[in-house]
């Protein structure tokens, strides 16, 4: 039995090997949803679809996500990155050399958050359940309800 060779491929796999990088890609699935469906998502600026959507996004990145319907309000979500609670498994399993292969793969981090529903509010609405909404305009809207007026206080 030939222990050189054996003992060399088990040497090759421990330097090639690393934790996250066997637990996570570099790269993460992020779903993206809009109410109404059918939005322009633009990630990073490009334009990448409309909502519903899945796509896969670099770990190593942070990432700007804009959703657009016309005759709704643009949303926008900033998609961040944080280290993966596997980096814990790769310093013990890994080493120095599996922490080094993450980092430069980009499989040391998670974005945040994973999924993504954009509820755009409709043009020159004023209200809905959560917030209240203040638009300044030169005419208003015929079907919009007055509810106060603006005065000066002396």
């Amino acid at each position: 039995m030939n222990y050189s060779k054996i003992l060399s491929v088990m040497l090759i796999l421990l330097v090639t090997s690393s934790c996250c990088t066997i637990m996570l890609s570099p790269q993460q699935e992020v779903g993206i949803a809009s109410n109404p469906s059918g939005a322009r998502i633009i990630i990073d600026g490009q334009d990448i679809g409309k909502t519903p959507l899945t796509t896969s996004l670099k770990r190593s990145n942070n990432h700007t996500v804009k959703v657009e319907l016309e005759g709704y309000l643009p949303y926008e979500l900033n998609l961040t990155k944080s280290v993966s609670g596997w980096v814990f498994g790769n310093i013990i399993f890994g080493g120095i050399i599996g922490l080094v292969v993450d980092l430069a793969t980009g499989a040391l981090y998670v974005l945040t958050p994973e999924q993504i529903q954009a509820n755009l509010i409709k043009t020159g609405m004023l209200y809905n359940e959560d917030n209240l909404y203040f638009a300044f305009v030169l005419e208003p809207d015929t079907s919009w309800t007055k509810i106060g007026n603006l005065e000066k206080i002396n």
